[in-house]
């Protein structure tokens, strides 16, 4: 049962980044050609796109619910489970990067930080931090601003392409958080292979 809602997430996930990559792409083509037809189908994918992540979090909601009652019956197994399955998944690497110069290491682990600092801050710049902020206060705001700028009349509407571009951004800092992720646990491998030498 856990297994198939993680595989339905990740079948609506990638969903949803398609909707959104073809957003973006149709975003500057329908602004620059001012083609009612072209705006209602990048809006149509855009709001589908939207669908499909907050059905994913849906789905990961209900996922969550076999995990909450393994807890329930056995507090600790989970836990147990997470640290065996990441000593022997890690423990792999850790021996490879113990062959490695210790000064490579060093620098590599620095490069690291420094990527993922400034992955970081330019998702910030665009649209803030998305772990900050939460994406359900983010979207709340997102459409009161949809809603305050329907009512205002512009001659080119320029304005209004603001809200698919900030709900873009908003997601293309969702899925960098998952990237985010991943380099914390690089750059934990490197921090520990470098203090296991000293």
């Amino acid at each position: 049962m856990e297994r198939r809602l993680e595989e339905l997430g990740e079948v609506i996930m990638s969903h949803a980044k398609i909707g959104f990559l073809t957003m973006l792409l149709l975003a500057p083509i329908t602004y620059y050609l001012r083609s009612d037809p072209l705006l209602a189908t990048t809006a149509s994918i855009g709001i589908l796109s939207s669908l499909c992540s907050l059905a994913f979090l849906v789905v990961s909601i209900f996922s969550a619910i076999p995990f909450f009652l393994k807890i329930r019956k056995a507090p600790y197994s989970f836990f147990l489970g997470a640290v065996e399955s990441s000593m022997r998944f890690d423990f792999e690497y850790v021996d490879r990067l113990a062959q490695c110069n210790a000064k490579a290491i060093k620098y590599v682990l620095t490069h690291y930080k420094n990527e993922r600092t400034g992955l970081e801050k330019r998702g910030a710049v665009l649209s803030g931090s998305i772990d900050k902020i939460g994406l359900f206060p983010a979207l709340g705001a997102i459409a009161i601003l949809s809603a305050g700028l329907a009512n205002i009349q512009f001659a080119n509407g320029w304005v209004q392409m603001l809200v698919p571009l900030i709900l873009a951004f908003h997601f293309l800092n969702l899925i960098a958080f998952g990237m985010l992720q991943k380099i914390d646990r690089v750059v934990a491998l490197l921090e520990y292979s470098v203090s296991s030498r000293s």
